[in-house]
């Protein structure tokens, strides 16, 4: 399943899903690298750590980067 993940607050990255990891964040792979970071929203919201079970925050402003292999 493809899934975009924000690694900062001017970065994201969109890849195919690896694993849910226990903090809560997610683990994506494109090609050969994986990276991690907080879950993206389809409405473009992030879920950020403190508010990752209950609800999210704004992830507006972030550059999206898509690799393809």
């Amino acid at each position: 399943m493809l899934r975009t993940i924000t690694l900062g607050s001017h970065m994201s990255v969109q890849g195919e899903l690896v694993e849910r990891l226990a903090d809560g964040r997610l683990r994506v792979r494109v090609g050969q690298k994986s990276f991690d970071g907080w879950d993206v929203r389809e409405d473009g919201e992030a879920l950020l750590p403190q508010q990752a079970s209950f609800a999210t925050a704004a992830g507006a402003g972030c550059q999206t980067i898509s690799f393809r292999s």
